[in-house]
C-alpha cells in the first residue's frame, strides 16, 4: 500500500503534465488556423492569390536577399501572391512566412519570419540598403568605412543608407522620402536586382501587420515614382490584377527608373530626362537594339 502511496501522485502529475501540453498544443494550432484564414481573407480582399504549402523553391528565385540564404530545410508558407496596380503601375507582390533551422552542435533551432517582397515596376534599378543605424555602423563609420549621409542630422543619426550609385541614393532619399521614413520607421529596405524585400528577420507578422506592409509599401514606391496624388494629395490605391501561376513572369509594363543614370550606350542620351534617346529608342523600350546601361 505504501508503494502505490508513493506512485499515485507521480501518475497523477504525468497526466496533467500531458494534459497541459496537449492544451497548449491545441491552442497553438487554433491560433494557426485562424491567422491562415485571416491571411487568406486579406488576400482575397486585395484580389491576391494564397497558398498554405510549402514553397522549398523561394530561396533559389530571391537567394541574393541574405535573409533567404540562412541555416537548412528552407522553405516559404503561407503565402499571398499577385499583381497590384500601384501609382499607375503593375507590380509583382510576394509575402508571406519563412522558416529555416541552424546546427549548434547536437542541438538545432527552426526560426520562422514575415517577409515582403515587391517586384518595382522599372529597369536598372541600383541596389540600395536603407536600415536603422546600428553600433557596429557607427563604428565603422569611425574607422574610414563611412555610409551615406543626407541633409537631415536626424535622418543620418537613425539610417544606415547604402549604394553603389550615391546619385542615385539621393535621388531616392529626398526631404520628402525622409520625412516619411521618420514618421513610419520601417525596419530594413532592401533593394536587389530589382526587387524590393522586408523583413524585421526574427518574427511572423500579424494579418493586420501584412496589410500595413503592403500598403506602406505601396506609398513608399509612390514617393519613390513622384509626388502622390496631385490633386488630393492621398497615398496610392491599391488595385488588383488577379495574375495565376506562375505570378514572376517579366512584365510588358515595367518602365525605366525616372531615378537611374542609365544610359543608351548608342547615342549616350538619357530616357531618364529627354523620355527617348537620340538614336530613336523610346523610354520604357530598348526599340532598334539599342542596350541601356
Amino acid at each position: 500500500m505504501l508503494t502505490v502511496a508513493i506512485q499515485f501522485p507521480e501518475a497523477v502529475f504525468a497526466v496533467l503534465g500531458i494534459l497541459v501540453f496537449a492544451a497548449i498544443a491545441w491552442a497553438a494550432h487554433l491560433a494557426s488556423v485562424r491567422r491562415r484564414e485571416a491571411l487568406a481573407a486579406l488576400a482575397d480582399r486585395l484580389g491576391l492569390r494564397f497558398d498554405a504549402g510549402r514553397d522549398r523553391r523561394h530561396d533559389d528565385e530571391y537567394s541574393h536577399f541574405e535573409v533567404f540564404r540562412q541555416g537548412h530545410s528552407r522553405a516559404a508558407y503561407d503565402t499571398i501572391w499577385g499583381t497590384l496596380a500601384i501609382a499607375g503601375r503593375d507590380c509583382r507582390i510576394k509575402t508571406g512566412d519563412f522558416t529555416y533551422t541552424e546546427n549548434h552542435g547536437k542541438s538545432a533551432t527552426t526560426y520562422n519570419l514575415s517577409y515582403l517582397i515587391l517586384h518595382l515596376p522599372f529597369e536598372a534599378v541600383p541596389d540600395l540598403l536603407i536600415r536603422r543605424e546600428g553600433v557596429f555602423d557607427k563604428l565603422a563609420g569611425a574607422f574610414g568605412f563611412p555610409d551615406i549621409n543626407f541633409e537631415s542630422s536626424e535622418f543620418s543619426r537613425r539610417f544606415h543608407v547604402r549604394c553603389r550609385d550615391r546619385k542615385f541614393a539621393y535621388g531616392v532619399v529626398t526631404p520628402r522620402m525622409m520625412e516619411f521614413l521618420l514618421a513610419t520607421d520601417p525596419g530594413v529596405i532592401d533593394v536587389e536586382r530589382g526587387r524590393l524585400c522586408m523583413t524585421d528577420g526574427t518574427r511572423r507578422w500579424t494579418p493586420e501587420e501584412f496589410e500595413a506592409r503592403i500598403r506602406w509599401v505601396a506609398d513608399f514606391l509612390a514617393r519613390l515614382a513622384g509626388p502622390r496624388d496631385g490633386r488630393t494629395g492621398r497615398p496610392p490605391t491599391l488595385t488588383p490584377r488577379l495574375v495565376f501561376f506562375p505570378p514572376w513572369k517579366v512584365s510588358s509594363s515595367r518602365s525605366w527608373c525616372p531615378l537611374s543614370s542609365c544610359s543608351c550606350r548608342a547615342c549616350g542620351s538619357s530616357p531618364r530626362t529627354t523620355g527617348s534617346c537620340g538614336c530613336g529608342s523610346t523610354s520604357g523600350s530598348r526599340g532598334r537594339g539599342s542596350t541601356w546601361n
